[in-house]
């Protein structure tokens, strides 16, 4: 037995080393590959480029996305966003729904627009407290994220923003549950939305609508 156990001791070791040897070298192959990998993704993702179609002066927070994620952003607007200049009619249904409890914004440049179009200059930090003298508690909507930031840097006090950021998330807003001969003031674009107004009338809303921007061709 001593004999045997001698002559196989020997012969078990350098094959556990070759083993051992092989499987480091197996996983140092692997680590390689893997970190190859990673490299190639980040090098793919700066020299992948991300074009923005949005009107001319409105890429900011595509450009703030695309940095965060390693793209390149390149801007090609067709369109840019002017001021409507409204008629009398118009103008009366604007200041109607500015001064509304309940005031849905459909983009951040709706609130840019509606508070100059309000007020002659929307650059103050409290610009929403000016045109809220009188109105006890109003709730200002922002159908997404960067609209809810336009309006609390507008110096809005309750702004309410949906989960899901689009007609049917504002919809389902608690606050737009019962609002029967509420006024409710939507400010927009033309052609904008239209599911949100033509559902809020269903609701029985006083529906007042500012259109205060358009697009046009760059």
């Amino acid at each position: 037995f001593a004999s045997q156990r001698a002559t196989r001791t020997p012969s078990a070791r350098p094959g556990g080393m070759a083993s051992s040897r092989a499987c480091r070298r197996s996983m140092s192959d692997m680590g390689s590959c893997e970190s190859a990998a990673m490299e190639s993704d980040v090098a793919a993702r700066r020299t992948t480029t991300l074009w923005s179609l949005r009107p001319a002066g409105e890429h900011a927070g595509l450009r703030k996305a695309a940095q965060v994620a390693g793209l390149r952003l390149r801007a090609l607007s067709v369109q840019r966003l002017v001021a409507l200049t409204a008629g009398a009619a118009q103008g009366a249904s604007s200041v109607a729904a500015m001064m509304a409890p309940i005031r849905i914004w459909t983009s951040p440049a709706a609130v840019r627009f509606g508070l100059r179009a309000s007020m002659g200059d929307a650059s103050g930090q409290r610009a929403i407290d000016k045109i809220d003298r009188g109105i006890d508690t109003p709730i200002d909507i922002g159908v997404g994220e960067g609209t809810a930031a336009a309006l609390r840097g507008a110096g809005a006090c309750e702004v309410l923003c949906p989960e899901r950021m689009d007609s049917e998330g504002v919809l389902a807003l608690p606050a737009l549950a019962a609002i029967r001969d509420v006024a409710v003031g939507l400010i927009t674009a033309p052609g904008g939305r239209g599911l949100l107004a033509s559902a809020l009338r269903e609701r029985g809303a006083g529906l007042r609508v500012a259109e205060v921007y358009a697009r046009r061709p760059e």
